[in-house]
């Protein structure tokens, strides 16, 4: 076993229980499976890629072709250096909650060690070549050093002997002791708040792909898809629990779980009418830069205009220019020379470049126009 490996169990495992809800076999079979992919967690790139020609896979799970490309678009927009372990296990959350939750499902329905090192093998990895033995004796493996990390659980109970035993720890979210073992429910008391079940914040993968789905919905209405609980989050989130009846809370279980069959928010068909002082109204300060722009814009394509009118015989001119630049350069004897002829020419026909300039200004703000009024009909602004 290579430090690598231990470490990231010891850091990792008790996260994924915690996160994701597994109980000591089902990370045990994860990390046989990771150990398998990356070299014991010596190795974030395959060394001789299955596919000739491509890049091969990439980090704990070894990521390929679109895995591996949606790993490195989602690490850059969430701040995350591609080989970074933290942005391995946030993005591991994100497809297992996600594109991969099928996934999840298949590993939380096992019961021993090997099915479900199996069950991750086959439903998350899906290997070209398995080695199915060498993941479950990595697994067996990562299971001893969770087990010291955690605390090694009890021996069985006597079947006759109903009562269970006492929780080694009731705040640690962690379990320690048994994977059955249930926290006994709290007395009522002035301390009651010191039993309650301790809530766990979301991750920035989570969050992220619920900002995502709310978009999509029209609830996330001009928030950043950051990764970030913030309030336009809550809010969001909020609003989308009440229209499909799954009362008060944030993102929890439940929420996850109906996300993918929420309806989008109907908007109101008022909104597919609005003018462009009403559109300003209703976003100013998305209104602002592309109205500047646009003086901007006729601004400079008024002077450039002005100055071409000024200029007599353009046409003329440009081809004695041409005329005039075939002999120059022909006589020409330095760089200097040669710079001042460009310099020249620019000067000369000043009003191109800025006409350009306008042109360019105008039809940026008519962008942002057009992508502010599609948010505001869509229900996003």
């Amino acid at each position: 076993m290579t430090p690598q490996f231990k470490r990231a169990v010891e850091t990792y495992g008790p996260r994924f229980m915690a996160d994701l809800g597994l109980s000591r076999l089902h990370v045990g079979g994860v990390f046989g499976n990771l150990a398998v992919e990356s070299a014991q967690f010596t190795a974030n790139q395959e060394k001789s890629p299955t596919v000739k020609g491509s890049r091969g896979g990439w980090g704990w799970p070894q990521w390929t072709g679109p895995r591996r490309r949606a790993f490195e678009a989602w690490a850059d927009a969430n701040g995350f250096k591609r080989d970074d372990w933290d942005g391995f296990y946030a993005y591991m959350l994100f497809e297992l909650r996600g594109p991969e939750k099928a996934a999840l499902a298949r590993l939380k329905r096992t019961k021993t060690l090997d099915s479900a090192t199996s069950a991750f093998m086959l439903g998350y990895e899906r290997p070209g070549v398995p080695h199915e033995q060498k993941r479950k004796d990595f697994a067996l493996e990562a299971l001893r050093v969770l087990d010291a990390k955690i605390g090694t659980p009890p021996p069985a109970a006597d079947p006759v002997v109903t009562k269970p035993a006492k929780p080694l720890n009731t705040v640690s979210p962690v379990p320690i002791a048994s994977d059955a073992q249930v926290m006994p429910a709290p007395k009522p008391g002035m301390f009651t708040w010191l039993f309650r079940k301790r809530v766990v914040a979301p991750d920035s993968a989570t969050v992220l792909h619920v900002q995502t789905q709310l978009q999509q919905r029209n609830y996330y209405l001009n928030g950043l898809l950051d990764g970030i609980d913030g309030q336009k989050t809550r809010d969001a989130v909020a609003a989308a629990r009440k229209d499909n009846g799954l009362g008060d809370g944030g993102i929890d279980e439940a929420f996850l779980v109906a996300l993918p069959k929420m309806p989008a928010r109907p908007v109101s068909t008022s909104r597919g009418n609005l003018t462009i002082p009403e559109m300003t109204a209703h976003a100013p300060e998305r209104a602002a830069p592309p109205s500047t722009l646009l003086k901007i814009g006729g601004l400079l394509l008024g002077l450039g205009g002005a100055d071409a009118a000024q200029t007599s015989g353009v046409l003329n001119s440009v081809q004695q220019t041409a005329d005039t630049a075939g002999s120059v350069l022909a006589s020409l004897q330095s760089v200097i020379g040669a710079l001042r002829s460009v310099v020249g020419f620019v000067v000369e026909y000043r009003w191109v470049f800025i006409v350009a300039a306008g042109l360019w200004a105008v039809l940026e703000g008519v962008r942002y126009f057009v992508t502010l009024f599609r948010d505001i009909t869509q229900g996003r602004r």
